[in-house]
């Protein structure tokens, strides 16, 4: 998947985490100024990685079930799935180079 899909009615994401995919969730908010700074970083490495990273995009405060379901307190969150399970969180900026190097492992080529 080389784009981020907005994920407001959640079952692309919940598809794509139930299939064993390597997934990352961006929690955020249309006033959030981090969040806009994170999406482009995010794009580029989802753009870098196809198919083998989905990247979805849950605007946390129209999904909010979902934020509370993964405990998302503050925005940007970025939450990483490996094969269904919840392997690590990111809260706050990160470099599209520190987002390669945090999936990296989980990447199946």
């Amino acid at each position: 998947m080389a784009r981020l899909t907005d994920a407001t009615h959640t079952g692309e994401f919940e598809s794509a985490r139930d299939a064993g995919l390597t997934v990352i969730a961006d929690f955020f908010t249309r006033s959030c100024v981090s969040c806009r700074k994170v999406e482009p970083m995010l794009a580029a490495v989802a753009n870098r990685e196809g198919d083998a990273l989905a990247a979805f995009r849950i605007d946390a405060e129209e999904n909010r079930e979902l934020a509370v379901e993964y405990d998302v307190r503050g925005v940007p969150t970025l939450l990483l799935f490996h094969r269904g399970e919840l392997m690590g969180r990111k809260v706050g900026f990160v470099t599209a180079k520190a987002l390669r190097a945090w999936v990296a492992p989980y990447l199946e080529r």
